[in-house]
């Protein structure tokens, strides 16, 4: 019994990953074959050995929420122990989870990433979206050369003359800032008439988003061209 299980298994993962050759016909004559592959079965193969992930809600025990506040807790309690514990006493542990719960610990990202690895907080996927959007809109092809930064690499800019407050929106992740592409050159290029066109891109993106934004261009203080920050940093996009 356990050999033919293994047989199909073996044919399972075949037909989800390999397929099967079908002959196409035209008017009772062969004119070609074509490979189809079983989603159906990638599917079953993925619930089998990534559980943690690709589970049928319907047949865990309890419900997707009862699930969800589980593996939270998990994840908030693992991360807790790393910074409490030794290397051996953290092998101990592992030795007591089940394999569901290994699973989800190995591919939870933020448990294993460095600091500066990790995402910032809430304005990262708005800065995505309209960063995207803005792209696309704009005449000028632009790259983003800074986002979110540590209190001392805000320090470091204002000693050279570079910022000119240490309250700058990007210790939060509330702004970036953009160079635009040269046209012609592809390089990138401080020209106010180049970063307008990224500015006001920008700005119809945040409208779009419904989400504003401010240009560093348009301050009278200090003219901050690759400069854009949020105004409402709490909204989210529409």
């Amino acid at each position: 019994m356990s050999e033919a299980t293994d047989k199909l298994a073996l044919e399972a993962r075949r037909r989800a990953l390999d397929g099967v050759e079908e002959v196409r016909s035209f008017t009772g004559e062969p004119i070609g074959t074509i490979r189809r592959y079983s989603d159906t079965l990638l599917m079953f193969l993925l619930r089998a050995y990534r559980p943690a992930i690709y589970r049928n809600p319907e047949t865990t025990a309890g419900n997707t929420q009862h699930f969800n506040r589980a593996r939270d807790d998990l994840i908030k309690n693992w991360r807790n122990l790393l910074n409490r514990t030794t290397p051996q006493q953290r092998r101990k542990l592992l030795t007591s989870l089940t394999p569901t719960q290994i699973e989800i610990l190995t591919y939870e990202w933020s448990i294993w990433a460095r600091k500066k690895q990790l995402p910032p907080p809430l304005p990262w996927r708005v800065w995505l979206l309209m960063a995207r959007l803005a792209l696309r809109k704009s005449r000028v092809d632009f790259t983003i050369i800074s986002g979110r930064r540590s209190l001392e690499e805000q320090r470091q800019l204002v000693r050279a003359g570079r910022s000119q407050t240490m309250a700058s929106r990007h210790i939060k992740g509330e702004a970036l800032d953009f160079v635009p592409l040269d046209p012609t050159t592809g390089k990138g290029r401080f020209d106010r008439s180049l970063a307008v066109e990224v500015a006001v891109a920008f700005m119809d993106a945040g409208q779009e988003l419904a989400i504003s934004v401010k240009w560093g261009g348009m301050w009278h203080r200090f003219e901050d061209i690759p400069h854009i920050e949020l105004i409402n940093p709490g909204s989210r996009p529409q």
